[in-house]
């Protein structure tokens, strides 16, 4: 279903001003009225478009990761090392820049980022080892395993992010999927093969 040309140019007015507003601001301190005013538009509209600014705040962030992702790994790709490395090698990539930009805005909405990036990390993997996940309940060991290597990618994003470490990203991504190939990578990969039978 094609979107409305003038409810994506309203939405691109609110997230537009969102990430002006979230340059220099925490989130804690951004109103709606901020957002409203810095869009020129009025709240009622902003409400037909999200619940509030936290809402906006978590489309924001899995649009800015989401986008990122695309560029490393192509749409159709299937579940392979080398889409594993790349999918881990974007995710520190993003963890560690969005680390390096809120750098000199400390942000106390931590726990939004962080859940947002792992859940786009754990539905990227259950896109390849469940593709129909999305439609109705799966194996029990499916959302076990991709819940474990998200944590674990998202885990050492953070830790790489918060060391500012000299460690090049695709030294750490390699090394990460040299640890997680033995038994989740078994277990996520022969997930992977059962569904495509």
């Amino acid at each position: 279903m094609k979107l409305d040309p003038r409810i994506i140019r309203t939405r691109r007015l609110i997230d537009d001003a969102f990430e002006a507003l979230y340059r220099t601001k925490r989130v804690k301190d951004i109103t709606v009225n901020d957002i409203t005013a810095t869009a020129g538009i009025n709240r009622a509209t902003f409400y037909k478009h999200y619940q509030d600014k936290f809402d906006l705040f978590d489309s924001y962030l899995e649009a800015r990761f989401t986008t990122l992702l695309q560029r490393h790994i192509e749409e159709d790709a299937r579940l392979d090392e080398d889409t594993f490395y790349s999918l881990i090698y974007a995710s520190i990539l993003f963890v560690c820049e969005w680390h390096g930009e809120r750098y000199s805005v400390p942000e106390q909405s931590d726990i939004i980022v962080e859940t947002r990036v792992q859940h786009v990390i754990f539905e990227k993997i259950m896109d390849w080892i469940e593709p129909n996940y999305r439609k109705g309940p799966c194996q029990v060991g499916t959302e076990v395993s991709a819940t474990a290597v998200s944590w674990a990618i998202f885990g050492v994003a953070r830790r790489v992010a918060e060391q500012n470490a000299s460690v090049p990203i695709d030294d750490v991504s390699a090394e990460l999927v040299r640890m997680l190939s033995g038994g989740l990578w078994h277990t996520l990969y022969s997930y992977h093969m059962q569904a495509r039978t």
